[in-house]
């Protein structure tokens, strides 16, 4: 079995930045650019190589009983994981119809076009065997994949608020290169000029220059060479700089990565007979670097990292038999980690071992530790019902050779 957590790929600012830094995108605020969708593809492609044409763990075509894709209610993350898929899945491996019965049984009930009627002699059954992919997407706030949500999580206020308050007094110096140009040359105010507000400025000024895009009021050199420090510390010392803060954020994930892994065994073992953990093999996430970096931060892996998780970033999960043993095999854009370290030299983690040292860094009571210490009334959290259904109604795993 699979399971990818990815970042979205490069988008349009959404940030305060563009008017200071004189840019104009060519979409909408957050959106997808066609730099991201171009990564995703790729990664899509290089994902297929592996898993298709090497360990033949994902069928050539696309089987919808065998993938699992899970996005944002973002255009960004939607686009993103269409991108991936049309990589593993490209045009030409669509279905085909197997006779001339069911190609002259599948037209619709009105008339349709002479253009059309052209192609219905045509064993395709889309044009140019393209494979449609079913994408399920959660609600905007959700403890799944968006769990850093003051809304759904309010005590995070507190526990973030203290964290940016600690980083910025102990990072200040080392970034005052940064902060001074941003001032002098994009006119950025002295209150936004600290490691939590800073972000929107640099978010954009990041997207830009990874769009390909000329900024003509650029940063010095002394400035950009803090660029990844300012993004490490933002992400794994302000935003999850309290382990608490990275806990509540990523347990509903984590938790759901552990369950689904767990039954998957079972499956494999012959002691379930659940038909939608034998058929499942690849579950995507498409997702935010909150998302990612609030993993890391909770399997205590932020020190791997050189900076904030970048567009496209992508964590991949192995289930692998070996035997009658398990292993689990974490990659985060190529880099092998050693996860609770219960693994051996090749990187491949012990199953059992590696599910109780995720149990030990999550909670299961994340609606109620969210409340505590709140001030004021209590939020209902009527979106965790649904959560509940999404997460509950998901548990997975599928064999190839090596790869469960």
């Amino acid at each position: 079995m699979l399971i990818e957590i990815t970042r979205h790929g490069v988008r349009s600012s959404y940030g305060s930045g563009s008017e200071l830094l004189n840019l104009t995108w060519p979409n909408r605020g957050g959106d997808l650019l066609e730099v991201g969708e171009r990564q995703h593809y790729l990664q899509g492609v290089k994902l297929r190589k592996r898993y298709v044409d090497k360990l033949n763990f994902l069928e050539d075509t696309f089987n919808p009983q065998h993938h699992f894709v899970i996005s944002t209610n973002l255009n960004r993350t939607i686009m993103s994981a269409y991108s991936q898929l049309l990589g593993l899945y490209p045009l030409g491996k669509g279905p085909l119809f197997e006779d001339s019965g069911k190609r002259k049984a599948a037209v619709p009930p009105f008339k349709i076009s002479t253009e059309a009627s052209k192609f219905i002699r045509s064993n395709d059954v889309l044009e140019h065997r393209y494979s449609p992919f079913p994408i399920h997407v959660l609600p905007n706030e959700n403890h799944l994949l968006s769990g850093n949500s003051y809304l759904i999580c309010p005590i995070l206020e507190d526990y973030i608020g203290e964290s940016f308050r600690h980083t910025h007094y102990s990072t200040k110096a080392e970034l005052y290169p940064l902060y001074h140009d941003m001032e002098q040359i994009w006119g950025v105010s002295e209150e936004h000029l600290n490691i939590e507000k800073a972000w929107p400025y640099l978010d954009t000024y990041d997207m830009a220059t990874k769009n390909g895009m000329t900024v003509e009021n650029d940063l010095s050199g002394n400035a950009k060479n803090l660029l990844n420090k300012f993004w490490w510390n933002h992400f794994y010392e302000g935003l999850f700089g309290d382990p608490k803060s990275a806990q509540l954020t990523s347990s509903e994930l984590i938790n759901f990565i552990v369950d689904n892994l767990v039954e998957k065994v079972k499956v494999d073992k012959g002691v379930s007979n659940s038909e939608f953990h034998k058929n499942i093999r690849h579950v995507l996430f498409s997702a935010h670097d909150t998302t990612v970096s609030a993993l890391m931060k909770t399997i205590e892996q932020e020190n791997t990292q050189y900076t904030s998780p970048q567009p496209a970033s992508t964590t991949l999960i192995e289930l692998i038999k070996r035997g009658n043993t398990y292993y689990i095999r974490w990659v985060i854009d190529d880099k092998e980690l050693q996860v609770g370290n219960r693994c051996d030299i090749n990187k491949f983690c012990e199953f059992y071992g590696t599910m109780d040292y995720l149990n030990s860094r999550t909670t299961r009571n994340i609606e109620e530790e969210c409340q505590k210490h709140e001030k004021g009334e209590s939020s209902s959290f009527p979106l965790w019902g649904i959560i509940a259904i999404v997460v509950g109604g998901l548990i997975l795993i599928g064999c190839f050779s090596c790869l469960c």
